[in-house]
């Protein structure tokens, strides 16, 4: 990170995600903060002793911000919404 291309990168995983209808169709800006500023609070957190990140906390908080950009399909006749591929192994 930190070369400039870096959002690029970004940026092309988030419309590419937007135009297969794997993440929500927000505005770039919305997916980049709901993604990278908690992962940046819960880094702070850590640095300055309130929580102790492992493994598995460290999971759950990447497990938690894909939740908030990605999108859920209905599956057809049976009632109920199924979440898509998980980036986190449960």
């Amino acid at each position: 990170m930190g070369n400039g291309q870096d959002g690029d990168l970004y940026r092309w995983i988030f419309e590419k995600g937007v135009g297969q209808q794997i993440v929500k169709d927000l505005p770039l800006v919305v997916l980049f903060a709901l993604v990278f500023d908690p992962l940046l609070a819960v880094s702070r957190a850590h640095i300055l002793g309130f929580i102790e990140l492992d493994d598995h906390l460290i999971m759950q908080t990447i497990q938690a911000c894909w939740d908030g950009i990605k999108r859920y399909i209905k599956r057809y006749g049976m009632g109920f919404k199924q979440k898509l591929s998980n980036p986190v192994p449960e």
